[in-house]
């Protein structure tokens, strides 16, 4: 993704897409210093959020087996 004008949703949605992809593929923001500061600080605790919740996942995958 390539950052002119991102909202908060608009990253929130690459943060999701490469944080839950299961086809391991790459996902890349480019340019992410041209981001609003508050759009950009909104996305960071999104992401933390969400690492969180991934290591939730991660967990619970492992305890079935």
């Amino acid at each position: 993704m390539i950052c002119v004008v991102l909202l908060f949703r608009q990253i929130e949605l690459l943060w999701r897409r490469a944080l839950f992809d299961r086809e391991r593929r790459l996902f890349c923001l480019v340019n992410a210093d041209l981001v609003d500061y508050s759009v950009s600080q909104k996305a960071a605790d999104k992401l933390s959020l969400l690492l969180q919740d991934r290591a939730s996942y991660a967990n619970e995958g492992q305890s079935q087996f």
